[in-house]
């Protein structure tokens, strides 16, 4: 690839720009980025890419002529002024100390942006308000920032995916939002106590990703809303049961969803009685204090392929009965996840892979081993 190298003593260090197809990369800025400097260093180029900026302000105005705009890294960037106008289709902004999104833009004109790549930032406050001018988004990347919030209202029938994973949401409210091509929801790694409110238009979810949150319980109303849903995470949290008899409605169907996510919670008995999964494939339930299982697990679940549930305290004669299961590799079992347990004096009961469940002698203490052989 060849890159042409010139030289720039006022807003930029370097400027690397690759010929014929208008995409240039900015070393060093060190002046403000507005207007000024994208007439400057924006002139006939399609594509900008900027690898650090010490700049503070940032100001794309409605006749920027960038179709995209990426910063790797700004770390002094503390304002950002972004109106809409009719080329800006991506903007990654990255590694800079922003720390809040409120302020509407001044000209409603709409704007064909479609990424807009805002994580690894310092952001605390954020509301759908300011993507009104935006309805042709399609990517909202927000991960790994501070976020406590995401409310407000806005229309954007193009949102794909949200992606707010590592934040410190306390609440997701996405009932202001007019979202109904919403796909993919990834909440994880957050504080939530609360189920997320879904809304009446969003409908087409197939992903919604809530491992490592708060969560004591989850909202039937909510997930009855989600036919499409394929993929429901909720691993470690803090949910006791998982069934829905205190609910208006004694079941809860999901048609399409394959996978349901478990992990390290405290759930005691896995009642899914009144769960309707004709499609479920996967089941993972590990790390929970589970002391029971239901026998007809195949009966429910008829497509049910990977069953995971490495829980200490399980019967081991639930498992001997499905040892079949066990062999071909369907269940994954053992109550020797986290240890062996004690069955009787001189034996633990563990899994050996495709055989089952096998009772098997254990290492005598050293203290016993000591006596026996002083008294020998």
């Amino acid at each position: 690839m060849d890159i042409t190298v010139l030289q720039f003593v006022s807003a930029c260090a370097i400027l690397l720009t690759v010929p014929g197809n208008g995409l240039s990369f900015v070393m060093r800025v060190t002046d403000d980025m507005d207007q000024k400097f994208f007439a400057e260093q924006a002139a006939n180029k399609r594509d900008l890419q900027i690898w650090r900026s010490e700049s503070r302000r940032l100001v794309v105005t409605s006749d920027n002529p960038l179709q995209s705009l990426t910063f790797m890294e700004a770390p002094n960037l503390d304002e950002l002024e972004l109106f809409p106008n009719s080329h800006l289709q991506l903007l990654i902004l990255r590694f800079c100390p922003l720390d809040g999104l409120w302020r509407l833009p001044t000209k409603r004109s709409s704007s064909p942006l479609e990424v807009l790549n805002l994580c690894s930032n310092a952001i605390e406050f954020f509301s759908l308000d300011v993507l009104r001018t935006f309805p042709n988004l399609k990517d909202l990347l927000l991960q790994r920032n501070r976020i406590a919030r995401i409310t407000g209202s806005a229309s954007l029938p193009a949102l794909g995916t949200l992606h707010a994973k590592q934040n410190h949401l306390t609440e997701l409210n996405l009932a202001g939002c007019n979202c109904s091509a919403l796909l993919f929801v990834y909440a994880s790694q957050n504080m939530l106590s609360n189920f997320p409110q879904l809304g009446d238009s969003l409908t087409a979810l197939e992903v919604l990703d809530l491992n490592g949150n708060q969560l004591t319980t989850f909202n039937a109303t909510e997930l009855r809303k989600q036919p499409n849903l394929k993929t429901l995470l909720m691993s470690k949290n803090a949910l006791k049961s998982f069934n829905v008899e205190d609910d208006a409605e004694p079941t809860l169907e999901l048609p399409l969803l394959r996978v349901l996510e478990l992990h390290h919670n405290q759930i005691e008995v896995l009642d899914l009685r009144g769960w309707q999964l004709p499609a479920l494939q996967t089941l993972l339930v590990s790390v929970n204090p589970l002391v029971a299982l239901p026998d007809d697990l195949l009966e429910r679940f008829p497509k049910l392929h990977k069953f995971s549930c490495f829980c200490a305290d399980i019967d081991c004669e639930w498992i001997q009965r499905h040892v079949q299961h066990v062999r071909s590799g369907r269940f994954e079992l053992s109550v020797a996840w986290q240890g062996p347990k004690e069955l009787s004096e001189g034996y633990r009961c563990v899994t050996v892979p495709y055989v089952g469940c096998v009772r098997c002698p254990f290492k005598r203490k050293l203290s016993t081993t000591t006596e026996r052989l002083a008294d020998g």
